[in-house]
């Protein structure tokens, strides 16, 4: 992923969550792509089930520790303008 342009704080690019249980796999989110600048606000909207929810928790990588496969890339500008590679 190119790095970040100055005024963006979030990019996520091909971000998909997948959960397996036992003989069945779920795609809970496939190929997200999306970029947040600052002074920005993002909502997601959907209907119930469309993972929303799922998608937030993986950018905060909570996904895992739930059993999840998180795979794309994330990166985040923190305040100090260091940036995070969150995957």
């Amino acid at each position: 992923m190119p790095p970040l342009a100055p005024e963006q704080v979030l990019a996520v690019r091909d971000l998909n969550v997948r959960f397996q249980h036992e003989t069945t796999v779920t795609d809970a989110v496939r190929h997200l792509s999306l970029d947040l600048f600052r002074g920005e606000t993002l909502a997601l909207v959907g209907e119930s089930g469309s993972g929303k929810s799922v998608t937030s928790l993986a950018l905060m990588r909570l996904i895992e520790q739930a059993g999840g496969r998180v795979s794309g890339e994330v990166l985040l500008r923190r305040r100090n303008g260091d940036v995070l590679d969150l995957m």
